[in-house]
């Protein structure tokens, strides 16, 4: 089964290795900077979309304006977008730090570097809505293990 990736204002799927194409045409047309931007402002116009407006209002109105929140929204919205691409958690990892472990991931996504730096830009999402100051960084990718790990610190 290959894995896949979807608009939750789209009804089709799209294979992942297409989906990591495309990024790379983006990554290699902007930069690597312009690139995280633009994760960015897809990851904010995919949060206004109904579906996780209605998840980001909630946490919001639930837990109150952190990082660490959004970020333990994170699995779920990766589970509605994507489809055969893995399974991602989050480890709480100190009071201002977090680790998003993504396993059991396709081989295309752990080996690609245009996918992991995506992971980057739209994780750095979290940081701009709550507007605190931080870093996000890979800072594992084991083809072996089928696993990336993301970490996510802020002041």
């Amino acid at each position: 089964m290959r894995p896949s990736y979807t608009s939750p204002c789209c009804t089709w799927w799209i294979d992942n290795i297409y989906h990591v194409h495309i990024e790379e045409a983006v990554l290699e047309v902007l930069g690597t900077e312009r690139f995280l931007a633009f994760q960015r402002q897809h990851t904010v116009r995919l949060s206004e979309s109904s579906t996780m407006r209605q998840l980001l209002s909630g946490a919001l109105t639930l837990f109150g304006v952190s990082p660490r929140h959004l970020y333990h929204l994170v699995p779920r919205a990766y589970n509605t977008l994507c489809r055969d691409a893995g399974t991602p958690h989050v480890v709480d990892d100190g009071p201002t730090r977090v680790r998003m472990v993504y396993s059991a991931l396709p081989e295309i996504l752990v080996t690609n570097a245009c996918w992991r730096l995506g992971l980057v830009g739209t994780l750095q999402t979290m940081l701009e809505l709550t507007r605190r100051k931080g870093t996000v960084e890979v800072t594992e990718h084991d083809l072996a293990g089928r696993r990336v790990v993301v970490t996510a610190s802020w002041d």
